[in-house]
């Protein structure tokens, strides 16, 4: 869950962890580990549409390891209020593109 109501959480798992699988309910699916780009090395899972919903997440390692460290990644659309003054600054042009704004929250976990 996020705590702040942000649209996406991405889940980070490392190469080591040996994910097999995860799911959402009785949704399983393979995990794939990313080759390449900001991910490389690391099993990401997306929940996409989080805002306030609780998402139960099961992982299932081919092998158990103690003492693994993976992170959330909690993205946001909404800036946090001490840059609100930012987008009242913009003009002309400047307006955000593709995805617009967003605010990335990482925290580090041990599993």
């Amino acid at each position: 869950r996020s705590e702040r109501g942000a649209s996406r959480l991405v889940v980070l798992l490392p190469e080591a962890s040996l994910l097999e699988t995860f799911s959402f309910g009785t949704r399983e699916f393979d995990a794939t580990l990313s080759t390449r780009g900001l991910f490389k090395g690391y099993y990401p899972i997306y929940i996409n549409g989080m805002y306030d919903q609780t998402v139960e997440l099961t992982l299932k390692f081919s092998e158990p390891k103690a003492n693994m460290t993976g992170y959330v990644m909690d993205i946001s659309t909404k800036l946090p209020a001490p840059v609100d003054a930012l987008v009242l600054d913009r003009t002309g042009i400047f307006a955000p593109v593709h995805r617009g704004d967003q605010a990335f929250l990482i925290k580090q976990f041990v599993f």
